[in-house]
């Protein structure tokens, strides 16, 4: 989520104000000679001021345009905060770039369908989409999020996985597995973690910074004992599976697995149980960032899971793929792929 001053600055973009940190900057910053010839008209200078955020050579215009042309200003920065996602091939981009516009604008404003509807009868957008579920489709071809579908109870009670994995009713509430078409009930939905990892791994600042984190956290943990507890790294869990050997490499990562439940509605609605993924291995600052949270699954309910632990088991086993090793993995730094452990 971005924060509050994030969330302003960008609304003072989108009525094309110029940024705060400009406008301070501009007041604050002391009066320098400047060259007459980069000295722009002064209606030359609103014209910048209203079409843009500041691509000619004239100084802001604040309000009543009391900052004077020769000031000058510093260059903002943009919000950095990286989603978590997958990369849209260029050519796919290029020729669906209308659709991608007005999809981006349906979900950056939290549209609803029937709202998505009616924008799409009376606009007539020039992208190829005329309905959500095309939209829908259209992402859904572009990019590849590797989910997979485990067969559970339709009350939600167990999944079908471990000892379960052949049984054709719930053990818990006798209710059937398959339709009368062969067709499962009901399907747990999984997103797998190694694809998460690899696209953060191959990033130029994530992964680097990820490697870097493990790096200085084991030299920690090897050279001297743990002045105050700042961080999980500095805790005896760390310390002593460094010393049996776990964290051999920079390139393992720590991982934490959480759990727990809520109800989308309070009268009688449905629970469901998210499992998030929280990467270890990167800032302390930054395992709150959507990129170092993942969600790994949710228990589709309707109601609270009689064995939680069967939902857990798809989970147990992308862990112990990546405890035994990954190869082939690039990773930003390396020229050579790498073996990742997790």
């Amino acid at each position: 989520m971005a924060s509050r001053a994030t969330w302003y600055e960008h609304r003072r973009l989108r009525s094309r104000r110029p940024p705060l940190r400009r406008r301070q900057a501009a007041t604050a910053a002391p009066p320098a000679a400047a060259a007459p010839a980069a000295t722009a008209p002064a209606d030359s200078q609103g014209d910048v001021g209203a079409g843009g955020e500041g691509g000619g050579s004239g100084g802001d215009a604040t309000g009543g345009g009391e900052t004077d042309g020769d000031t000058p200003v510093s260059v903002p920065q943009p919000y950095m905060q990286r989603p978590n996602g997958v990369c849209v091939p260029t050519q796919v981009f290029r020729d669906n770039i209308d659709d991608f516009v007005a999809y981006n604008f349906f979900v950056q404003h939290c549209l609803s369908r029937e709202a998505t509807e009616d924008y799409l009868r009376q606009w007539r957008l020039p992208g190829t989409c005329r309905t959500p579920h095309a939209f829908n489709s259209m992402i859904a071809s572009s990019v590849d999020l590797y989910k997979k579908l485990v067969d559970c109870c339709r009350a939600g009670c167990v999944a079908f996985t471990a000892h379960r994995k052949e049984f054709t009713a719930c053990d818990v509430c006798n209710a059937p597995r398959y339709r009368a078409d062969g067709n499962p009930q009901k399907q747990a939905t999984y997103w797998p973690l190694l694809p998460w990892l690899r696209m953060m791994l191959a990033d130029p600042e994530i992964g680097v910074g990820m490697v870097s984190a493990m790096k200085e956290a084991r030299e920690a943990a090897e050279s001297s004992p743990a002045r105050g507890l700042r961080d999980w790294f500095d805790g005896a869990t760390f310390r002593k599976l460094v010393a049996l050997g776990y964290f051999s490499s920079n390139t393992f990562i720590a991982l934490s697995i959480s759990t727990d439940g809520f109800q989308a509605w309070r009268q009688g609605g449905f629970e469901g149980w998210p499992i998030l993924a929280t990467v270890l291995s990167v800032d302390p600052t930054s395992r709150v960032h959507v990129v170092s949270q993942m969600i790994l699954g949710i228990t589709p309910g309707p109601g609270q899971p009689a064995d939680l632990e069967s939902y857990l088991h798809p989970i147990a086993e992308q862990l112990n793929a990546l405890a035994a090793g990954v190869s082939g993995m690039s990773v930003a730094g390396f020229p050579e792929p790498q073996v990742v452990h997790a």
